[in-house]
């Protein structure tokens, strides 16, 4: 169905979902007309149809959290193992489900985000492409050389880093005092 095996993943779990829970409404319709003889399914769908409204603005939460994470899920705006940046949270998707999403954090705490919030809002995939720019902010004392200091990150970082394209890397001044 699909190439992608994030996506494949992705897939099966909102369609594993999905059939669980009409297995669960289906078998809830066989017990209850075992249970009570004089039970009929339409009788339920009437009552619900009645009671939507109340249902409806009870449920609203709960729902927009499923919509959203069946859109989440289906569009893959992030994975699972991508780290993502959201609000105050920075962390690594562990899960993602119909209702929330969880991010461990990289102080080792476990953070539940509501799958409605992740998307109606920006989130952050650091994640989401191979190469990515980074900054640093070194400071040097007052009496240090300036120059020497630039040459010195510069071939620190020209040394030790992995870095994809030598002539990028810039080492810059951006404030004195």
């Amino acid at each position: 169905m699909t190439g992608n095996p994030h996506h494949a993943r992705n897939l099966g779990l909102v369609l594993g979902r999905l059939a669980q829970g009409a297995t669960i409404l289906l078998g809830l319709f066989v017990s209850l007309s075992i249970v009570i003889p004089t039970f009929r399914a339409g009788d339920l769908v009437q009552l619900l149809g009645i009671s939507g409204v109340a249902i409806g603005f009870a449920f609203r939460d709960i729902l927009q959290n499923f919509l959203a994470g069946i859109l989440i899920l289906l569009t893959e705006p992030f994975q699972i193992d991508d780290q993502i940046v959201f609000k105050n949270f920075e962390g690594t998707v562990e899960s993602i489900q119909t209702r929330a999403t969880t991010i461990r954090t990289y102080d080792g705490r476990r953070i539940v985000i509501p799958n409605s919030e992740l998307f109606t809002n920006s989130v952050t995939v650091n994640t989401a492409f191979e190469n990515r720019r980074l900054e640093y902010d070194i400071g040097i004392g007052y009496g240090d050389d300036i120059d020497q200091a630039k040459q010195l990150i510069l071939e620190a970082a020209q040394e030790k880093l992995d870095i994809v394209n030598h002539a990028f890397l810039i080492v810059a001044v951006g404030k004195v005092g």
